[in-house]
C-alpha cells in the first residue's frame, strides 16, 4: 500500500510541475507576441506619420494613428487583423515642437494603445 501512495504523489507532483512549466511557456509566448505587436504599431506608425502627415500639418501637438487608417492607406495590418480591434487600437504621435517648420528638426514621441487578445 506505501509503494502505491508513493506513486500516486510522484504522478502528482510530475503533473503539477508540467502544467507549472506549460503555462509558464504560454505566457513567455504571449508576452513575445504582445511586444512583437507593439514594435511593430510603433513602426507602421511612424512610417504613417513620416510618410503622409509630417511636413504638411503645422501647430497640431498629437496625431491619431488607427489601425484602419493603415489599413486604409494600404500598410501591411495582417499581424493585427485576427487578434486586435481595428476601431479601438491605434498610436498617438505626441509632437514636441508643432510649430516648427522645418521637418528635419521636428521630435516626436509614440504612444500606443492596442486592444488585442493573443
Amino acid at each position: 500500500m506505501n509503494k502505491r501512495i508513493k506513486t500516486i504523489c510522484a504522478i502528482i507532483i510530475v503533473s503539477v510541475i508540467l502544467i507549472l512549466v506549460i503555462s509558464n511557456s504560454k505566457n513567455q509566448i504571449l508576452e513575445t507576441n504582445e511586444i512583437s505587436l507593439e514594435d511593430e504599431m510603433s513602426m507602421l506608425a511612424e512610417k504613417y506619420y513620416n510618410e503622409q502627415i509630417k511636413g504638411k500639418v503645422f501647430g497640431i501637438n498629437e496625431q491619431i494613428i488607427t489601425l484602419v487608417a493603415l489599413k486604409r492607406a494600404k500598410y501591411d495590418i495582417k499581424k493585427f487583423e485576427k487578434i486586435c480591434d481595428l476601431n479601438k487600437s491605434y498610436s498617438v504621435i505626441k509632437i514636441e515642437n508643432p510649430n516648427e517648420q522645418n521637418i528635419k528638426l521636428i521630435k516626436y514621441k509614440i504612444e500606443n494603445h492596442l486592444n488585442c487578445e493573443a
